[in-house]
């Protein structure tokens, strides 16, 4: 058997009735945002919230500086991660720091955590008066982009 006889197989690989029903719901290769949103619904498969990838063309000349495109888009309701602040603060600001937002807050508690490997946040940030401090961990923090400024 050789390599094309290979894919010719994996191509005419036998579906599921199912499947055959949804795939022939599928009439053209591009549609509309609101079209392509109710075929992915009619068509899924899964019983959890699956993940969609969308490519659009935007007809765009890339040789052209002015027809670049580079943006971010916000997402209505957020990605569905909570986003965890760690505040290295003095012993008497722990509490105004977890007011203010912070979800971890602390000193020498929390350097020593951060020495023993144990990051589980995903932003730092910190007071003036603790930078002097944070030196020690600065490889740490430095390597995975938390080290605050």
């Amino acid at each position: 058997m050789t390599k094309k006889d290979k894919n010719k197989k994996i191509d005419k690989r036998a579906r599921g009735k199912k499947y055959k029903e949804k795939e022939a719901l599928i009439t053209e290769s591009s549609y509309p945002v609101p079209q392509a949103m109710e075929l992915l619904e009619k068509i899924s498969t899964t019983s959890f919230d699956a993940t969609a990838e969308a490519h659009f063309r935007i007809n765009a000349d890339t040789t052209q500086a002015d027809q670049l495109v580079r943006t971010t888009v916000t997402l209505p309701h957020g990605t569905g991660k909570k986003v965890r602040i760690a505040a290295f603060v003095k012993d008497d600001q722990i509490e105004s720091a977890k007011k203010a937002g912070a979800d971890i807050a602390g000193y020498e508690d929390l350097i020593k955590k951060v020495e023993g490997g144990e990051i589980n946040f995903d932003i730092a940030v910190a007071v003036p008066e603790v930078m002097k401090d944070l030196g020690k961990i600065a490889k740490t923090l430095g390597q995975k982009g938390l080290m605050p400024n």
